[in-house]
């Protein structure tokens, strides 16, 4: 059992990133295929080519000077402006929001970063207008992370973690129950029913990859 929880810094960040920009180009044709049932099939180019653009990005960035603040605001614009389609203002806004309560803090711990994620998670309810039980990626993140914000006070931190995956991959497969009421993908009713909508795939995706870092810091 780990009791002594890690601190979150810009290096914690560059490493969500970049593996995430990684798992997105091996995914990306699976990303197309989901959103070719339901969507304009174009969300794993689109999410490949913001996340790439983030990687190419960060060696030209300082990540010794940047407070967490100044780096995920960078992120955010990088995928506002390179993700085309209705996820670019999405994963940018989540990006650029979770500095939201920060000032010059070059390092957090979880609990912050948990509210970090809440904030983010506010940021794409706000700009996607978007509530539960509408078939996005609303319904993988807000459970997770409310799951992981309801139990920060655990003691064995990486439980905490390996259970919030579980959420998120339940809550994923709970989409797929769904009506589409959002996008392109409304205009399918019930034939939307027992499809996997691409972007709770992806924010499935980040979700595993943040909670796999946090278990890996010592």
């Amino acid at each position: 059992m780990s009791t002594e929880t890690p601190t979150i810094n810009n290096q914690i960040i560059q490493t969500i990133v970049t593996q995430m920009a990684e798992k997105i180009h091996q995914e990306k044709d699976y990303l197309t295929e989901l959103d070719s049932a339901i969507g304009d099939a174009d969300h794993g180019v689109n999410m490949d080519i913001g996340f790439q653009a983030v990687l190419q990005q960060l060696p030209q960035w300082d990540l010794d000077q940047l407070t967490l603040k100044a780096l995920v605001k960078k992120i955010g614009f990088t995928l506002l402006d390179k993700i085309g389609g209705a996820s670019g203002p999405l994963y940018g806004s989540f990006f650029m929001q979770l500095g939201k309560d920060l000032t010059d803090e070059k390092t957090v711990d979880l609990p912050t970063f948990y509210q970090m994620l809440n904030n983010g998670t506010a940021a794409i309810e706000k700009r996607g207008k978007v509530a539960l039980e509408e078939k996005t990626m609303f319904d993988v993140l807000q459970p997770t992370v409310k799951y992981l914000i309801d139990h920060e006070a655990e003691p064995d931190y990486q439980q905490t973690l390996t259970n919030a995956q579980k959420v998120a991959q339940e809550a994923f497969d709970h989409t797929t129950t769904l009506f589409p009421k959002k996008g392109r993908a409304a205009r399918l009713g019930e034939k939307g029913v027992d499809k996997a909508d691409p972007g709770s795939a992806s924010i499935k995706f980040l979700i595993n990859i943040i909670c796999d870092t946090l278990k890996d810091q010592k």
